[in-house]
């Protein structure tokens, strides 16, 4: 199998020679938890998963690589539309569970990530507050 890639999308997999057993590779860096899948191969400086689907000229290291989230998307969910990326909804990079992807635009995609920074950011500090209050209410005690 590999992807066509107009426009710098992932949109379709197609049967192709010298991409055999690719199914089998992927479940084999898969771990299955109560909630996610987890993608226990490569992962990419950008912090997803990543898998070669193609040997190429360079020998093991070359070859044509996929985000491992993108790959089940387009194996269980369909095409990936264009101008579309694909987004965790569980916030977990490394999930390919494809129930937990949706194909967004990347506005959307940035606007999500910008929710959970700030909705982590105060949770962080909400607890660094309850901690702090706490502190003070027992120093108050000892007083």
């Amino acid at each position: 199998m590999i992807l066509t890639k107009p426009n710098g999308v992932y949109t379709s997999v197609i049967d192709v020679p010298g991409t055999e057993g690719l199914e089998k590779r992927f479940w084999a860096k898969v771990e299955k938890t109560d909630d996610c899948w987890l993608w226990r191969g490569r992962i990419n400086p950008g912090g997803t998963g990543q898998m070669r689907i193609a040997s190429g000229s360079r020998g093991p290291q070359g070859g044509t690589r996929i985000d491992a989230h993108k790959l089940a998307y387009l194996w269980f969910v369909g095409p990936i539309p264009d101008g579309y990326e694909v987004d965790h909804l569980c916030r977990v990079a490394i999930c390919v569970r494809f129930d937990h992807l949706e194909a967004v635009t990347q506005e959307i995609n940035q606007q999500r990530a910008h929710f959970w920074r700030v909705r982590d950011k105060l949770r962080a500090e909400g607890l660094v507050a309850s901690r702090l209050a706490r502190a003070r209410a027992r120093a108050g005690r000892n007083m």
